[in-house]
């Protein structure tokens, strides 16, 4: 039963996304990291899958290497 919300849940945000992605008032990128989120505390097996994938998967990993490099070390 929890598995099936995460990915209804999972699927609206993508589905949304990918709409961001088309309309220009809708921002896609929020959606997107919120779906690797909840992927990522429930599978990894799925988040490793959604970051192959060729058009969301490679949003998500340029996003994830920028806030990588701008992110100050804490000494």
């Amino acid at each position: 039963m929890k598995k099936i919300l995460i990915y209804t849940v999972v699927g609206v945000l993508l589905l949304l996304g990918v709409i961001g992605f088309i309309m220009p008032g809708i921002p896609a990128l929020p959606f997107l990291l919120t779906a690797a989120l909840i992927l990522s505390k429930s599978s990894k097996r799925d988040l490793v899958r959604l970051l192959r994938s060729p058009v969301i998967g490679t949003m998500l990993r340029t996003t994830l290497r920028r806030r990588k490099k701008k992110r100050p070390r804490l000494h």
